[in-house]
């Protein structure tokens, strides 16, 4: 049964998404890879580079690909960047972010603001489901404050015993919420791409 071609719009959209999964995996994994020690830093940055880099790439590509689509639902999609739901999500965030950082200060908690952060991003990502009519968006969140929970009940830092140490907590909740968010990307644009060649397929 022939499939519904994603509009030049919806392209759009998700090479801007693709491109934001980006720009903050980056952010995460070089939280991450800043407490690896060496030489396992600089080859977490060189893999960090070459998969931003990718997604950078594909979502370009999808700028392009979009001047080809046709225009039919560009009227009828709301642009969830401009709706209430997503304003208030990120406005949400934006807030906690301090208040999380007076509150840790004052009761000696200083140590678990990272995870903290992962949580309180990841809670944001439950409010983008109706902005952006898309059910993904809870799972990612879901893992984000998983791996914010999870690390609380790990060390900070922990001892090599060839000499050194590794920011065990920073590590996990950096790296890991950088994959979630590259996983999500990839995972995107790969369907997305998908149906436009099946529905390519049926045009011919």
């Amino acid at each position: 049964m022939p499939t519904v071609t994603p509009s030049s719009q919806s392209v759009r959209g998700i090479a801007f998404t693709t491109i934001i999964a980006a720009i903050f995996g980056l952010f995460w994994g070089f939280t991450g890879t800043a407490g690896l020690p060496p030489p396992f830093e600089l080859l977490g940055l060189g893999l960090i580079c070459i998969i931003s880099l990718t997604l950078f790439a594909i979502a370009f590509g999808f700028v392009r690909l979009a001047r080809r689509l046709p225009l039919a639902d560009s009227e009828n999609i709301a642009n969830p960047f401009r709706t209430r739901a997503y304003g208030i999500s990120v406005l949400l965030m934006v807030l906690a972010f301090p208040i999380a950082g007076v509150i840790l200060r004052t009761i000696g908690g200083e140590d678990a603001l990272i995870s903290v952060i992962a949580i309180i991003v990841g809670l944001h990502f439950f409010g983008l489901v109706h902005a952006f009519d898309a059910h993904r968006f809870v799972a990612i969140g879901g893992a984000m404050c998983l791996v914010g929970v999870i690390s609380l009940g790990l060390p900070v830092h922990v001892t090599l015993n060839a000499g050194g140490s590794v920011a065990l907590r920073e590590t996990i909740v950096g790296v890991g919420c950088a994959f979630i968010l590259w996983a999500s990307a990839f995972e995107t644009t790969i369907s997305t791409w998908q149906e436009i060649r099946e529905q390519s397929s049926y045009d011919v």
